[in-house]
Formats: C-alpha cells, sequence, structure tokens
C-alpha cells in the first residue's frame, strides 16, 4: 500500500483540497481526521472525500493544522500516519 498525504494547500489556489491519494489503500474504511493547535477536530471523513478547508461554514485562517491519517490496504494491512497541513494564503 503506497499513499501520497497533501501537506501544503491554499484555499484560492488550484491545490485548494485535502487529500489522500494512493495505491491499494481501501478508502471506503480509511479515513482521516483534521485537528487546530489546540487540539479541537476540525474535520473527520472517508479517504474517499477530499475536505474544502472550511470548519462551520467558514474558510480555516492561514497556519499549520495536524492530520491523523488512518489507512487500511485492500490486502488486509493498515498503519496511521500523522504530519502537519500546511494551509498557506
Amino acid at each position: 500500500m503506497t499513499s501520497y498525504i497533501v501537506t501544503a494547500v491554499n484555499p484560492s489556489g488550484s491545490n485548494n483540497r485535502f487529500v489522500v491519494v494512493g495505491t491499494g489503500i481501501n478508502h471506503s474504511i480509511s479515513y482521516y481526521q483534521i485537528y487546530n493547535r489546540w487540539g479541537e477536530l476540525l474535520h473527520k471523513s472517508t479517504t474517499s472525500d477530499s475536505w474544502d478547508l472550511t470548519y462551520n461554514g467558514e474558510t480555516i485562517p492561514s497556519g499549520k493544522y495536524i492530520y491523523v491519517v488512518t489507512l487500511y490496504g485492500v490486502a488486509g494491512e493498515n498503519r496511521t500516519e500523522k504530519g502537519t497541513l500546511n494551509v498557506i494564503k
């Protein structure tokens, strides 16, 4: 299973969504969570859906956010990846 997780986005640019892509991923059960720097959950979804960088109907401000991605492979393997999402305006 291979994965690519977007780590920098620009809400007003062409790279304006958080997305997880790769091969061998079971997207129907794999999921991600996005937190702000205070640990507040901003968004949670399966990896089959991208995130438009909004929270409560508003585009999130520039800054660093934490992602936690739990991946399940089609061959039965799984792993969790954590990192920083940089929102640049």
